[in-house]
């Protein structure tokens, strides 16, 4: 398991000569070492949670935003560098936010594999009895291919898949000297 701290990040838009572009933090300013000597990106594929996007409305005000839960001392670098885009969240408020307003909202509760389904049922036609492997299939608890739980529907089911555990709190970073 990975000790994670998750932060708020919010994406401003920017206008371009073609229209409009994510602008990000530009995490790449953190220090080379700290990422061990990876663009951000990649550092947080690796070391992080990668970014779970959502948005949030308020009147006719859209906001996009997205969460990472990344090393604690990334995290500290990307609070004192960026305290205007970033904020440090707990997990309670990371549950919410993910069911609500990130990717929880939008996942389907189980996924369905119809291949395997299908193949059960040319089994089954063709005289074979499937009736265990069918009772396992269509349970979405278990791992048997047919109907299973998306890992991504809940913040508890993606922390398990992604094997982190969530820091409670900061330690308050400190400004650059």
């Amino acid at each position: 398991m990975t000790d994670l701290v998750p932060i708020k990040v919010r994406i401003d838009r920017k206008a371009t000569k073609s229209g409009a572009r994510n602008d990000y933090p530009d995490f790449n300013q953190i220090d080379f070492w700290l990422r061990k000597g990876m663009d951000w990106s990649s550092y947080l594929d690796e070391y992080g949670s990668g970014m779970i996007y959502g948005s949030e409305a308020e009147g006719d005000d859209f906001k996009q935003y997205c969460i990472m839960c990344v090393p604690e001392d990334f995290a500290l670098a990307a609070l004192v560098l960026f305290s205007d885009q970033i904020e440090e969240i707990d997990e309670d408020t990371l549950d919410i936010w993910y069911e609500t307003k990130g990717p929880g909202k939008r996942h389907e509760e189980n996924l369905v594999n119809i291949e395997a389904l299908q193949e059960i049922k040319l089994r089954e036609d063709f005289g074979q009895d499937m009736s265990t492997i069918k009772l396992k299939a269509l349970d979405p608890k278990d791992k048997t291919p047919g109907v299973i739980e998306n890992p991504h529907k809940t913040w508890a089911r993606r922390k398990a898949t992604l094997r982190i555990e969530i820091i409670p709190r900061l330690r308050k970073p400190e400004p650059p000297v």
